[in-house]
């Protein structure tokens, strides 16, 4: 039952959290309680060679994973807002990332 929240998708090691997303479609282990930040992260990448691949990493890991973090005060959080915005999710997955998986992290 304890929930855990992994920070920044790996940040520049984002890659090998694409083996969160292999064990999810193979079913191997239960998900639920195992949350990822997208804290400055997606500001790193955003217009870079590595967008297409970190949030196609984020889509396997699954949207109701997803959490957003602005990683205040380094960023200020209006401007990661529109970065998460811009980045390519699907628009039905932003409320989740923003609202929802936070609201059921926190049993809100």
């Amino acid at each position: 039952g304890t929930k855990v929240c992994l920070a920044h998708v790996g940040l520049f090691r984002f890659a090998s959290f694409g083996v969160f997303g292999a064990l999810k479609q193979q079913k191997a282990c239960d998900m639920s309680n195992i949350f990822f930040d997208l804290s400055a992260v997606c500001s790193c990448f955003i217009n870079s060679p590595f967008q297409e691949q970190f949030r196609w990493v984020c889509e396997s890991l699954g949207e109701e994973q997803l959490l957003f973090g602005s990683d205040f005060p380094i960023y200020k959080p209006s401007d990661v807002v529109e970065v998460v915005k811009n980045f390519g999710f699907k628009e039905e997955s932003l409320n989740k990332i923003f609202f929802d998986n936070a609201m059921r992290l926190l049993k809100i």
